[in-house]
C-alpha cells in the first residue's frame, strides 16, 4: 500500500468512527480528522501525479 493509499485507507476509518460516534464533540473530532487525512492524501496525489493521464 502506498502512503497516498494508507492516508485514503485513515480517513475512510475516521468517518466510519465519526457515524459511530455517540458524541457530537467526537463526531467533529473525527470529521476534523477525515479531512485532514483527505488533504495529506490529495498533496500526494498531486505531487506524485497520480491519477493522471500519461502524455
Amino acid at each position: 500500500m502506498s502512503l497516498a493509499g494508507w492516508y485514503h485507507h485513515k480517513a475512510d476509518q475516521s468517518a466510519r468512527l465519526a457515524k459511530q460516534a455517540h458524541t457530537r464533540k467526537t463526531r467533529a473530532c473525527f470529521a476534523s480528522e477525515q479531512i485532514f487525512w483527505r488533504r495529506m492524501a490529495a498533496k500526494l496525489d498531486k505531487k506524485s501525479g497520480f491519477g493522471k493521464e500519461p502524455k
